[in-house]
């Protein structure tokens, strides 16, 4: 039986991933959906609680989002045996990479509390998070467990290993935000998948993303 860690980014909670988990055992998969939130202080606490909820070796992990910064780290720290990145950041090569953010010019607009980010569902109008989950029990489940973040948070880089992008890994996008990290993966050979929809898809359609990651893991041979 595969054993999965599903890793959530560091912006939201565990609720945009455990649609998935559930989803992946119904596949036949063994899952394990932490809740990350309180180690989202700095990058290595957030690294060290996700370590430490792994089933333990031999697992896969499966990260979301900004969730893929922390992946080539935390396969090294768990000896997970391969990675499944969905919709998610891809550090670029040996580069230690920012914490999970495309622009903090955006986030420095932003209004601190106590040195806290707003939850990320008020980074935007609404309609936006209405249209990117539409089901109302899914969104509230969602935006009910969504963090104010430590603007601290991301003044760390993430370390990655020397050659991690070597190992087992694959890539799934989900919407066209992503497209400079599907490029980087298919660059380098990784096993892909499209499915043409939206970012917050491991919710939406978390059965065929799914079937689409048990698909990937089989092509890593795994």
């Amino acid at each position: 039986m595969t054993r999965a860690l599903l890793v959530h980014s560091p912006l939201v909670g565990p609720s945009t991933m455990a649609f998935l988990g559930e989803a992946l055992v119904a596949q036949g998969w063994s899952t394990t959906v932490p809740d990350l939130r309180s180690g989202v202080t700095t990058v290595d606490a957030f690294l060290e609680l996700a370590a430490a909820s792994s089933p333990g070796p031999g697992v896969v992990l499966v990260g979301h989002s900004r969730a893929g910064a922390f992946l080539p780290a935390l396969a090294a720290l768990t000896g997970a045996v391969g990675s499944v990145f969905v919709d998610a950041v891809v550090p670029n090569g040996d580069e230690s990479t920012s914490p999970p953010i495309r622009s903090l010019g955006f986030v420095d607009r932003l209004p601190l509390t106590d040195g806290r980010l707003p939850p990320w569902h008020e980074w935007w109008p609404a309609e936006v998070i209405e249209e990117g989950i539409p089901d109302p029990a899914q969104r509230g489940a969602v935006v009910a467990d969504i963090p104010a973040v430590p603007r601290a948070f991301y003044d760390t880089a993430v370390q990655v290993p020397q050659g991690w992008w070597s190992r087992p890994c694959a890539y799934l996008q989900l919407c066209e935000a992503y497209d400079e990290d599907a490029d980087r993966a298919t660059g380098w050979g990784w096993p892909m998948a499209r499915l043409d929809g939206g970012h917050l898809d491991v919710v939406n359609t978390a059965d065929l993303v799914a079937a689409e990651v048990v698909r990937l893991v089989a092509r890593l041979g795994l």
